[in-house]
């Protein structure tokens, strides 16, 4: 499963441009390279995307991914993969006497 992290702009940020130019870094390949460094994370949608790689590399193995772009996590309501999280986090935070 491909899922999209998106980002934005409060309305009530007291400082939208200094926001939005950290937005607009966080798309760069240099930003990027820093995030796969150091959470081996980045973005498929940039590119030179090392995660990019790493689907081509499944796919050419016959592995299909499902993709989950704004719009449908929009249409469906939630992000896919949500109900297991909300599970994970129930086990979590169940106290085991």
């Amino acid at each position: 499963m491909v899922v999209y992290i998106y980002a934005g702009i409060p309305k009530t940020s007291p400082h939208k441009a200094a926001a939005q130019l950290w937005l607009n870094y966080m798309q760069t390949r240099h930003a990027q390279d820093i995030l796969w460094e150091t959470a081996r994370n980045d973005s498929s949608l940039v590119e030179g995307s090392n995660t990019t790689a790493l689907i081509d590399e499944a796919e050419s193995d016959g592995t299909k991914f499902i993709h989950f772009p704004m719009d449908v996590v929009l249409r469906e309501g939630v992000m896919p993969g949500n109900e297991f999280e909300q599970r994970m986090q129930e086990i979590l935070n169940t106290v085991q006497d």
